[in-house]
């Protein structure tokens, strides 16, 4: 019985909703026609407007189209033109790397003649020193002995005098100062009496 029931309202309800669109279309084709029997000049004017707003609008677009393409244009030409700069930046950037490593290199070579230099000329030194020492030590070989002992004496209480300032603890150039004698002496007698 519910089946029945069911199906004679589905029967119902799509009777009406069919008289509904036939009423609809009908009142839609007559507003439809009846708006477009009743245009006024307003409505024409308005389509006008509407019109040329469009045309306007389409203009505008098209320049501003045209703009953008100018500027991409422009702005290719100045990032190739930056390009090419930069390959240029490049190429003095790598020629003046080389250069600097040709200067590096010929300083290297520089101070290595010059290092080879002072060793020879400090060797010269130390022998021309030798030299000198040799012959002082000669000369006061060949003199009297009676100057010896007197030079002894004085050498002898410099010795004392330098170990006893060096056990107050006095530093080598305080020595050396207040004795008169080279620092080398005072580091020879200390080296020689720590021993």
């Amino acid at each position: 019985m519910t089946p029945i029931i069911l199906f004679c309202i589905g029967i119902a309800l799509i009777l009406v909703n069919y008289r509904a669109i036939k009423n609809e279309k009908k009142n839609f084709n007559n507003v439809l026609n009846h708006a477009s029997t009743n245009i006024d000049e307003v409505d024409v004017m308005i389509g006008d407007l509407r019109r040329e707003f469009s045309e306007t609008i389409l203009e505008l677009q098209k320049e501003i189209q045209k703009l953008k393409e100018e500027n991409h244009h422009k702005l290719m030409e100045s990032n190739n033109s930056d390009l090419q700069n930069i390959h240029s930046y490049n190429k003095d950037f790598h020629d003046f790397n080389e250069n600097n490593d040709i200067i590096n290199n010929i300083n290297k070579n520089i101070n290595a003649v010059n290092n080879s230099k002072v060793q020879e000329i400090s060797e010269d030194i130390k022998t021309n020193k030798l030299r000198k020492l040799k012959t002082k030590i000669n000369k006061e070989k060949s003199r009297p002995s009676e100057k010896e002992p007197s030079t002894q004496n004085e050498n002898g209480t410099k010795v004392d005098q330098v170990q006893n300032m060096l056990s107050e603890g006095h530093s080598v150039e305080e020595i050396a100062e207040k004795l008169d004698i080279g620092k080398g002496e005072v580091l020879l007698v200390k080296e020689l009496y720590r021993k």
